[in-house]
């Protein structure tokens, strides 16, 4: 789990949310984790431990998750993160990791029909 951290939020000035699905790059699932008060702009974002965890350094992380925000976002504003904090759940003795379920693109769209099915009389 990530937090990087802006002078602003450059996302919300591009009409962007600041969440992303993606399927490729070092982040799958990112949001906006801005204070209420819009202080402290941020994305949080969650990397998968096949990614990035076991093969770079932390700041070699912090990069290329600013280097994948800028490719998504198309802005390079998001190249120039003022902060960075990140937990690597899978280091928690007790917990072993911090799970992430998404589906990939057009699983939503080809099951629709199923997926709105009731299962034993239930929805």
């Amino acid at each position: 789990k990530t937090f990087t951290y802006y002078e602003e939020d450059f996302w919300n000035h591009d009409n962007y949310n600041g969440s992303i699905v993606a399927d490729d790059g070092i982040v799958c699932v990112s949001y906006d984790d801005t204070r209420e008060d819009d202080t402290l702009p941020c994305i949080m974002g969650f990397v998968l431990s096949t990614s990035a965890i076991a093969n770079m350094t932390k700041q070699e992380r912090h990069t290329n998750i600013c280097q994948h925000y800028a490719k998504l976002f198309q802005n390079k504003k998001a190249l120039k993160s003022i902060n960075y904090k990140e937990k690597n759940w899978t280091e928690e003795q007790w917990i072993g990791g911090c799970y992430v379920g998404t589906v990939g693109p057009s699983v939503l769209t080809t099951c629709q029909r199923k997926h709105c099915e009731p299962i034993n009389d239930r929805i």
